[in-house]
């Protein structure tokens, strides 16, 4: 028997009139006034819905997911978590963020590694490195390389990387560096131009005042110019890497975002970069002010409607997955201490192992973080509308949350929202814009 999918989003809008979303299939119906009355008042009554349409009407919702069987409801539900979870436990690739140092040269007011003793990498872990990939019969290998600052102890980063490529073991070694941009210079992309080096992070906050305010280097000199022309260097003679230039957002600086943008985009026409704007997380330690989800919704809006900057508003398809819930995926801090989730880094107590030991010392908190944290163990996430196209929000979080019994919150967006993105997805179409 048919139903009305409860993945069905019905919304009157002020400006465009009625709208049917659904976001397993994510169709996107514009209706008339009579047809949404119809629906809304009949959608508890399948077979006066099929009596009421025509045939091509009927077929049309049919086809959009709109009425669906329990069975067909289940079933995205399971085949979802079954693909997550594929995905998770894939053993053909070993993924490890490594932090060659704890230590900074910079002092960002949001960082999460506030507090932690800066403790740099030596040989003896280096080589124990070497060791520990050496156990794993995988195709693949990926290093990305953190901190603390990780250029900081580069010799690190290369006696490691050279070492690895000497073994011939791996189809495939790529890299990732996570950087402020500071040191980068001749000696680091003459080092990997030769190597496979797919995406360097670099983070730009704001203008000139508010990036220096931010990114803070421990001296008291300003970071801005120096930064922009390390990746002016990056893009010149990397490219085939990717340099994303992360933009870290808050309610102080927000409003730098779109001059920035166009500022960036001139500078770099024809070059390989992305612009990523991205929101502060408080970890504890965070000492700015955060946007809440309705900021972000705004925020994003405001890019589109005033500053003509490109913005995707249509929901897709999502598995939700990260470092966290990947089988062969592990944080290295400098000591050889293994993790699960990049913030764990210098917690004792969320320490689960070490590369010189061929057990895990925590194997529950493994576990909780490859199946008890995702939206698949959360009866409110399977009941809500948004589920096909959420990622579940942050598995750190989700853990804290349900460890200590304390409220949590990790919807990526508001439902009340939604309406505001179709709406400008719709605009969008309909002025064949972006």
């Amino acid at each position: 028997m048919m139903k009305w999918s409860k993945y069905n989003y019905m919304y009157r809008s002020e400006k465009y009139g009625c709208f049917l979303y659904n976001s397993q299939t994510n169709a996107f119906l514009k209706l008339d006034d009579e047809t949404y009355k119809f629906l809304h008042d009949s959608k508890d009554d399948i077979e006066i819905c099929r009596e009421k349409l025509s045939e091509e009407e009927f077929s049309v919702l049919s086809s959009a997911k709109i009425f669906v069987t329990e069975a067909e409801e289940h079933n995205i539900a399971l085949q979802k978590k079954f693909l997550k979870y594929k995905n998770s436990f894939y053993s053909d690739s070993l993924d490890l963020v490594i932090a060659t140092t704890t230590g900074c040269n910079f002092a960002c007011p949001y960082c999460y590694e506030t507090g932690i003793t800066p403790v740099s990498m030596n040989s003896d872990v280096e080589k124990g490195i070497i060791e520990y990939v050496k156990k794993y019969d995988v195709k693949t290998l990926k290093y990305t390389w953190y901190g603390g600052e990780p250029l900081l102890q580069f010799s690190s980063i290369k006696n490691i990387l050279d070492a690895t490529l000497n073994l011939n073991k791996f189809n495939k070694v790529d890299n990732v560096v996570v950087t402020n941009g500071y040191l980068v210079n001749e000696d680091f992309v003459n080092y990997f131009r030769d190597k496979i080096l797919s995406i360097v992070q670099i983070t730009i906050d704001g203008l000139q005042p508010t990036h220096d305010k931010y990114r803070l280097h421990k001296s008291g000199i300003s970071t801005y110019d120096t930064i922009l022309n390390n990746i002016d260097l990056c893009l010149a003679e990397l490219p085939d890497t990717l340099v994303i230039v992360r933009v870290n957002i808050t309610n102080e600086n927000k409003n730098d975002f779109p001059i920035l943008w166009n500022q960036l985009n001139e500078r770099w026409i024809g070059k390989k970069y992305s612009i990523s704007p991205c929101y502060v997380d408080d970890h504890g330690e965070c000492k700015v002010e955060l946007c809440t989800n309705k900021d972000k919704a705004k925020f994003f809006i405001d890019l589109y409607k005033t500053y003509n900057i490109p913005v995707d508003f249509y929901p897709s398809y999502q598995l939700g997955g990260c470092t966290a819930d990947g089988i062969n995926n592990f944080i290295i801090d400098p000591s050889g201490n293994l993790y699960k989730c990049w913030v764990d880094i210098g917690k004792k107590d969320k320490i689960i192992g070490s590369i010189f030991t061929p057990k895990l010392t925590n194997p529950t908190l493994f576990a909780k973080y490859m199946i008890e944290c995702d939206m698949h163990t959360d009866s409110k996430c399977q009941d809500c509308f948004l589920f096909p196209i959420c990622d579940g929000g942050c598995s750190y979080f989700r853990l804290e949350g349900k460890t200590n019994g304390t409220p949590y919150n990790v919807c990526p967006i508001d439902k009340e929202d939604l309406s505001l993105y179709l709406d400008n997805k719709y605009e969008q179409t309909i002025n064949q814009k972006f």
